[in-house]
């Protein structure tokens, strides 16, 4: 069998192929995942289908491209938006408002909470000397740290945001205090 009648054959398995000379149309059935993903590995298929193209379905996706319902009002900045415009770090507190990182100081202290135990049971198994420390005493100093407070998240944020402007690492121009406060925030992500 040559391979162009077993290309065609594959494409048209399960649709209904129809040829006129070299086009061709096919009446594709909607595929599942599973079938998708095989006829994605399908190397034939897919040549096939680059060939002659495909064409959709014109009652899910219509040609006339009028989408109803679309706001067609003013757009651009709001004017209280244009007001925080001079200042990088009023626009951010702009989008990002106390009650939001309040928020995210709430549930970021029920998250440390919920996985305390897991947290525990890693820094155990990490010992350097099994067993020197007991579960006991690495919980009991984990359990000491404070809640996480709105002002913390600001600052993880605009270190994270410092550490995208200098991702080099160059440390040279700060301190070790600095050079501590930029880690911290890796360190809390556990990337460090």
């Amino acid at each position: 069998m040559d391979s162009a009648a077993e290309e065609e054959e594959v494409v048209a398995v399960g649709g209904e192929l129809e040829s006129d000379d070299d086009e061709a149309v096919c009446d594709w059935p909607v595929l599942d995942s599973e079938e998708y993903l095989d006829f994605a590995k399908d190397k034939p298929s897919l040549a096939r289908m680059r060939r002659t193209g495909w064409e959709l379905d014109p009652q899910k996706f219509p040609s006339d491209q009028s989408y109803p319902g679309l706001y067609d009002g003013p757009s651009g900045p709001s004017p209280e938006v244009i007001r925080f415009a001079d200042s990088p770090l009023d626009l951010f507190l702009y989008f990002m408002p106390r009650e939001l990182w309040k928020k995210i100081a709430e549930e970021s202290t029920v998250y440390h909470e919920q996985n305390l135990v897991a947290r525990v049971d890693k820094m155990y198994a990490k010992q350097k000397v099994p067993g020197k420390k007991t579960k006991e005493d690495f919980m009991e100093r984990e359990a000491k740290h404070a809640d996480i407070k709105a002002h913390e998240i600001l600052v993880l944020l605009g270190l994270l945001i410092a550490r995208m402007i200098n991702p080099s690492g160059d440390t040279s121009t700060i301190t070790g205090l600095q050079r501590r406060l930029v880690r911290w925030p890796l360190v809390l992500l556990g990337s460090s």
